[in-house]
């Protein structure tokens, strides 16, 4: 079966069951994210004070009062547009962050590898 997969020019990681496996850590990131973002109602002060407050002044069209100087602009920026379109600052902000989180772990994975070995790496991956 993989000689016949191999001839059709498929990669590797879909031949050997490698895509079953990051589609089901992603489901359940996406899942973990999903219900921090609209389930959860406990927040940290700096998010609630600071970021969300500023996420509402994006959204609100106040360009040049939304961002603090020492803050970083990208996840206020885009939580603003989410803001912008209806959702509320707060799981705006979560959402974004969630993004950022899985996008995080396929990089985390690659470069454990070069420490472990595959399944360790794969372990790390799925704690993280």
């Amino acid at each position: 079966m993989s000689d016949v997969n191999h001839r059709r020019g498929l990669p590797a990681f879909v031949t050997d069951g490698r895509v079953l496996q990051y589609g089901a850590m992603g489901l359940a990131a996406a899942f973990l994210v999903l219900y921090l973002a609209f389930g959860c109602d406990n927040i940290y002060r700096d998010v609630a004070n600071c970021y969300a407050d500023m996420t509402r002044t994006f959204a609100g069209g106040d360009w040049l009062g939304a961002f603090h100087p020492a803050l970083p602009i990208l996840n206020v920026g885009l939580a603003g547009g989410l803001t912008w379109i209806g959702i509320e600052p707060v799981p705006a902000l979560v959402i974004v962050s969630g993004v950022f989180y899985i996008a995080t772990i396929p990089a985390l994975y690659a470069m454990l590898k070069y420490f472990l070995p595959p399944a360790g790496a794969g372990w790390g991956a799925v704690l993280f």
